[in-house]
């Protein structure tokens, strides 16, 4: 073989060996489809909206793309994996009826139109004796306000399990001892959910934990 067949046989070896990888290589991975998508609502968390459909709060972080999990805003779009599904009925929160508009009390705090109270505490892992401690902002102050709980997925009682007070700025900061049960239901499940609510304005915050005494 002289040298320009030879130099040819390299060359048609080089591009068959181009194709065949370019054929070879798998196509660029598509992000997945979703098996359901939820709107962000005042109050929320990934962890909460995480419970709605059996996934981790960190893969709900990771497939959305958020950096920061603690911070999601009303109205954002969260995507569930596929294979997503429902794990419980929807809470169904409490609303005030009949009651007008609360004016601003005369001095601290009210919240401006299109802010809500929001709740966290210093555990997400508690149970029926356990003390926690509720932190939250944007709520009406200085206030007496209401503290429900009840199990995942049931409505809240119409009797409060405790009454505390916001301070002048609109933040909240109160221990709260979880009962052994909640207008006469036993907290059972395996979640729990609080919720704080201002009975005179009907503002409230709401957020979930793990129940240790399911």
């Amino acid at each position: 073989m002289n040298k320009l067949n030879r130099l040819v046989f390299i060359l048609v070896v080089f591009v068959f060996c181009i194709l065949a990888l370019s054929v070879a290589s798998p196509a660029k991975a598509q992000p997945p489809a979703c098996a359901a998508y939820h709107v962000v609502r005042p109050g929320d968390n990934l962890f909460r909206i995480g419970l709605a459909y059996n996934v981790q709060w960190t893969v709900l972080a990771h497939i959305n793309g958020i950096a920061n999990p603690h911070r999601v805003y009303p109205g954002q779009v969260i995507c569930y994996p596929p294979g997503a599904v429902p794990a419980v009925p929807p809470i169904v929160v409490p609303l005030p009826t009949g009651l007008p508009p609360a004016p601003p009390p005369a001095s601290g705090f009210f919240p401006p139109a299109g802010v809500y109270p929001r709740i966290s505490f210093n555990t997400y892992v508690a149970g029926s004796g356990d003390t926690i401690v509720i932190t939250g902002h944007s709520f009406p102050g200085p206030r007496s306000v209401q503290v429900f709980i009840t199990q995942w997925g049931s409505n809240y009682p119409t009797t409060p399990s405790a009454t505390v007070n916001t301070n002048a700025d609109g933040t909240l900061n109160a221990n709260f001892t979880i009962p052994n049960d909640s207008g006469g239901l036993a907290l059972r499940g395996a979640y729990l959910t609080v919720l704080v609510r201002d009975p005179v304005s009907g503002y409230f915050g709401y957020n979930t934990f793990r129940n240790t005494h399911p």
